[in-house]
């Protein structure tokens, strides 16, 4: 199967910015429990983090929905033309 290159593009950008999330979600947990929580400052860094990870969320949303209709559009022209 060949994926063109503009599919391959958000492909990475998605894969990207779920890596992105995964690290800004450990950073909140990390920043929450342990030793890292009773240092001083940790609270503002976790907020930080999680703002930042909602951000990366907002901004992944319409990428995969993006990338699963163009999916289903290119699944449906393959069924199509057999």
């Amino acid at each position: 199967m060949q994926v063109d290159k503009n599919t391959l593009g958000h492909l990475a950008e998605v894969y990207y910015l779920i890596g992105l999330a995964e690290k800004y979600r450990a950073q909140v947990i990390d920043l929450g429990s342990g030793i890292q929580s009773a240092l001083s400052g940790s609270q503002e860094r976790r907020q930080q983090y999680q703002s930042f990870l909602v951000n990366t969320i907002e901004k992944l949303e319409p990428k995969l929905k993006d990338l699963v209709a163009h999916s289903a559009v290119a699944r449906a022209t393959r069924i199509s033309k057999r």
